[in-house]
C-alpha cells in the first residue's frame, strides 16, 4: 500500500474578509492478495468438547488478488467573517477502481469503479478570546479492499458526520479541550 499527498495553504484578504485556502491532491494504491482453501471439520459440542479433530479433504485453493486505485482533489476555505465568525467550506472528490480477479476453478475478474463528491461546512464563534462554540457537518467516503464470502467486492464506506460544541484554549494555545456532541 502506498499514498501520497500534496497540499498548499494559502492567506488572502478580499474586501476586508480574511481567508485559509486549502487545494490539495491525493493519490495511492493498495493490494491484497489471498490464498484460501477449506476443509470440512467435525463439529464441536461447546459443554463437552472433545479436541484434536482433523480437518478433511482441502478443496481447491481460492486465489484472490485485488487492488484498489484512487485519485482525489480537494478545496477547502476558511473565511474570517469579521473579528469573532468563521466560516468553513470544503469539497473533495474521489475517483477509484477497485480491481478483483478471483481464481478457483476458473478466473473471474470484477471492476468496480467509484466516484464521489463530500462535503464539509463548519460556522464557529469567538464567545471570548479562549472558548469557541461551532457546529459542522461533513460526507467521508473510502474505498475498502476485501470481497464478500460469494467473491462480490466490498461497496466503499460512507459516512456523514454533524457536530457541535465548544473548544478552548488556556495557558497560550499549550492547553485546550473540546467538548462536543
Amino acid at each position: 500500500q502506498w499514498a501520497l499527498q500534496l497540499d498548499a495553504i494559502g492567506d488572502f484578504t478580499d474586501a476586508a474578509i480574511g481567508h485559509k485556502l486549502l487545494l490539495g491532491v491525493e493519490a495511492g494504491t493498495a493490494r491484497k492478495d489471498v490464498r484460501l482453501a477449506t476443509a470440512s471439520l467435525a463439529a464441536i459440542d461447546i459443554f463437552d468438547p472433545v479436541y484434536g479433530a482433523r480437518p478433511g479433504v482441502f478443496g481447491d485453493p481460492t486465489l484472490t488478488d485485488q487492488e484498489i486505485e484512487y485519485i482525489a482533489g480537494y478545496v477547502q476555505d476558511q473565511i474570517w467573517l469579521g473579528e469573532r465568525w468563521k466560516l468553513l467550506l470544503g469539497l473533495r472528490y474521489d475517483d477509484t477502481t477497485q480491481t478483483t480477479v478471483t481464481t478457483t476453478n476458473r478466473t473471474t475478474k470484477v471492476e468496480n469503479d467509484a466516484r464521489r463528491f463530500s462535503p464539509r461546512a463548519g460556522l464557529m464563534y469567538d464567545v471570548t478570546d479562549w472558548a469557541s462554540l461551532y457546529a459542522s457537518y461533513s460526507k467521508s467516503f473510502k474505498p475498502v479492499a476485501g470481497t464478500t464470502f460469494g467473491g462480490t467486492p466490498f461497496d466503499p464506506e460512507t459516512g456523514e458526520q454533524v457536530e457541535a460544541g465548544i473548544k478552548t484554549e488556556f495557558l497560550d494555545g499549550r492547553v485546550g479541550a473540546t467538548l462536543a456532541w
